[in-house]
């Protein structure tokens, strides 16, 4: 997969989905952002590049760069590793209104075209 395609099915989920992939495993008022989510079908913005053959729960709770150089998955590779950070961090540290405009933000930075966002309001 080269960073257009990445970057097109990963903005398609988060626009569609419109919701983080939190889970409060502790129950105690503090959720972390998950690959898959354990309950909902939710995922992140990386989680939804990663097939269910690929992904273990013991991917959670590691940065994508992890993945990536550790782990070396195969279904990331091809992929800009930075891409990859800042839309991990899109996922986890953005507000769900703002996300179609950093998704934009991030098309102009890596020479991506935006034009699979025009689909949502």
């Amino acid at each position: 997969m080269n960073n257009q395609e990445a970057f097109n099915k990963m903005a398609i989920h988060l626009m569609t989905q419109q919701e983080k992939s939190e889970y409060d495993e502790d129950d105690n008022d503090c959720p972390s952002c998950h690959y898959k989510h354990p309950v909902e079908p939710l995922m992140c913005t990386v989680g939804v590049l990663i097939p269910d053959e690929e992904y273990n729960i013991t991917l959670e709770g590691n940065a994508v760069q992890y993945l990536v150089k550790v782990l070396k998955l195969s279904c990331l590779a091809g992929i800009n590793e930075r891409l990859l950070e800042d839309m991990q961090s899109l996922h986890d540290n953005s507000e769900v209104e703002d996300w179609k405009n950093k998704l934009l933000t991030l098309a102009i930075l890596y020479g991506l075209d935006s034009t699979i966002l025009d689909q949502f309001s």
